[in-house]
């Protein structure tokens, strides 16, 4: 009985030491080159933008930390960033994870095609830099230079849908990477809280720019989350190491984390061959309708809404399309009309099933739902008159009747785009028949305006800084002298309880 106990003290103790294992070690807390090790994974994980339990390490390598001078919060003044980072390597690649949790309402990223990305910083995404070499050999970078021997990578989630990565700069030996030569997936879910947006990226060796990776192997690593509608509007942006968003907008590779690679069993360097690169590789991104022509609009259209969003939760004196009918209480619709809406022959123009009010209550329909149909949400606000313009359209849609006509313009219900001057209109409209009889004139074929090129501009991913900081003191080093403490309480006790047996038995 006496050894079992002791066998159960020194389980104890065994297990808390494994768990300090399992913590990412750290000689100092400071904004450039902090220096931890690289857990080895046998399992790869999957990038497939959910990071499941255990996939990476049994903790997160680390989270965004305010208290730690590792992280830097000039454009994150409030601190409202919240992250996990996750991070390991195996034989064939580095593999990298974060998930943060925004306060946003909706994913922001940028609008136009993935030929053109250079401002992805400005909206939710995030930056990575590497060097295939220890940081503190970097070269200098010039300010204003955003060239030099460093990688740095972007990914966001279009539409907070669709993957998108770009290569903003390429080390020397890494000359003719592109997106195509490693792998993103992400993911986008909304909470009662906001967003939380998952980012997992695998880098494989081969496009490492390192000839071998084994135990020892020292890389330069750092990143920021960008986790804003507009950086120009409002800056939100966490940054690890002081090397891609400061500095006066100076890139400062020499910053970069010192990354050793440890923990493989196998202790054998691994040769890497560095394939040709791929390069990059288009992403067809839809292109949101063009502005449609006002004069299309019937003079008599009881209400005419402009530029409805998509999916969108409802406040005092808006409206929404939802396109999935089972999340229609998502939307705060309680004080809304809500039309059930079904599309007809005619492009845009659906056809009323059933118009619901909540009255303060969530609501239902009464009609069975079919594939194909939406619902649109039309709020007025009579906080301060109930005759106002949004009381008037929410009204009239309340007083439409199963049959009568709502048509949006300009709208794209597969990708879910709108144009800049979108519209909805429903009410007195009657469509007209047409003409059977022979038209007199002769027929003129509609002249076509000529396509507009759409403007594009490259842009740095480094945004325009202010030089002041306030860094703060700290970091994880109170959670693993916690856990060194409790590790030292158990083997004193297991010690004490040791010769208290010895003493009885003598």
């Amino acid at each position: 009985m006496k050894k079992s106990i002791i066998a159960a003290l020194l389980s104890i103790a065994l297990v808390l030491v494994m768990v300090i294992a399992l913590v990412p070690t750290v000689a100092t807390a400071k904004s450039a080159n902090a220096e931890y090790d690289l857990p080895y994974n046998a399992v790869a994980p999957v990038p497939d933008g959910v990071v499941a339990p255990g996939e990476y390490t049994a903790l997160p390598f680390h989270e965004v930390n305010y208290n730690s001078d590792e992280f830097l919060d000039e454009f994150d003044t409030d601190h409202s960033i919240k992250a996990d980072f996750y991070a390991c390597w195996d034989d064939e690649a580095m593999y990298l994870a974060w998930v943060v949790y925004s306060e946003l309402e909706a994913y922001s990223s940028p609008v136009y095609g993935a030929d053109n990305l250079g401002s992805m910083w400005q909206h939710c995404c995030i930056q990575v830099m590497y060097t295939p070499y220890h940081p503190t050999n970097a070269e200098e970078v010039a300010p204003g230079t955003f060239t030099g021997d460093y990688l740095e990578l972007g990914v966001t989630m279009h539409e907070g849908e669709t993957p998108i990565k770009c290569v903003w700069n390429a080390s020397n030996t890494q000359t003719g990477i592109g997106s195509a030569d490693w792998d993103f997936a992400g993911n986008v879910e909304s909470t009662d809280d906001g967003i939380v947006a998952t980012y997992e990226i695998k880098f494989p060796w081969k496009a490492s720019g390192l000839e071998s990776v084994g135990n020892g192997t020292q890389i330069g690593l750092g990143y920021a989350i960008g986790d804003q509608t507009n950086f120009n509007d409002h800056n939100n942006m966490a940054e690890w190491m002081d090397c891609i968003l400061g500095n006066g907008g100076k890139k400062v590779p020499k910053n970069l984390a010192i990354i050793t690679l440890a923990g493989n069993v196998n202790d054998d360097p691994i040769e890497v061959s560095q394939e040709s690169f791929q390069g990059d590789v288009s992403v067809d991104i839809p292109v949101a309708p063009g502005n449609i022509d006002v004069n299309s609009i019937p003079a008599d259209a009881t209400a005419v809404l402009q530029q409805s969003p998509f999916n969108t939760s409802i406040v005092a004196g808006s409206s929404t399309i939802i396109t999935d009918l089972s999340k229609v209480n998502e939307y705060n619709v309680k004080w809304s009309a809500t039309a059930h809406l079904r599309p007809t022959d005619k492009a845009g123009v659906y056809e009323v099933v059933e118009i619901v009010w909540g009255g303060g209550n969530e609501i239902s329909f009464a009609n069975e739902v079919q594939e194909g149909d939406i619902a649109l949400a039309v709020h007025g606000d009579d906080s301060v008159d109930a005759n106002s313009e949004s009381c008037q359209k929410r009204d009239a849609l309340k007083a439409l009747v199963a049959g009568d006509l709502v048509t949006f313009l300009g709208y794209d219900f597969e990708n879910k785009l709108f144009a800049t001057n979108a519209v909805v209109y429903y009410g007195n409209t009657v469509e007209e028949e047409p003409s059977v009889e022979p038209s007199e004139e002769p027929s003129e074929e509609p002249s076509e305006e000529p396509s507009k090129d759409e403007s594009k501009e490259t842009e740095s991913s480094t945004p325009v800084v202010d030089e002041s900081k306030d860094d703060s003191e700290g970091g994880n080093t109170g959670l693993i002298i916690g856990i060194v403490a409790g590790v030292v309480a158990v083997i004193a006790v297991v010690v004490v309880v040791a010769i208290v047996l010895k003493k009885k038995k003598a």
